[in-house]
């Protein structure tokens, strides 16, 4: 995948993503200039021995995004702070605009459609304000 991102010049572009930490170490690693997203659940965190050492082992890998379901964002915005997280799977209008509102870099959701929409009027709800 590495390879034929670098070939079409898209390393400033896509986002490659994964729930195994080494394979996304690895893609940065190889690429260094590509974009990268780990996502993080509770059984992913169980299978790296819970969500503490989860964490510290994403915090290792440089530049990389953490998309982290949103149960256990608190405590991972406490590890790895704001400007790398993402709240992930919102789909409920009401679960978006409470997730655009909150200080994560971005969100992940079945709804794009909907995001957009809400975020559309948040910003003009913040400029007219």
């Amino acid at each position: 995948m590495v390879e034929i991102v670098k070939r079409r010049g898209l390393e400033h572009r896509a986002v490659l993503t994964c729930f195994v930490p080494d394979v996304i170490a690895t893609v940065r690693r190889l690429c260094p200039q590509a974009r990268v997203l780990v996502s993080l659940d509770r059984r992913s965190a169980e299978m790296m021995g819970g969500i503490s050492p989860a964490l510290d082992r994403l915090a290792a890998i440089p530049d990389c995004i953490v998309a982290i379901e949103k149960s256990l964002l608190a405590l991972a915005l406490k590890v790895l702070g704001s400007e790398r997280l993402g709240a992930w799977v919102t789909n409920e209008p009401q679960d978006i605009a409470h997730w655009l509102a909150q200080p994560v870099r971005q969100i992940t959701t079945d709804r794009p459609d909907l995001a957009v929409t809400i975020r559309r009027g948040l910003t003009s709800a913040i400029a007219s304000s």
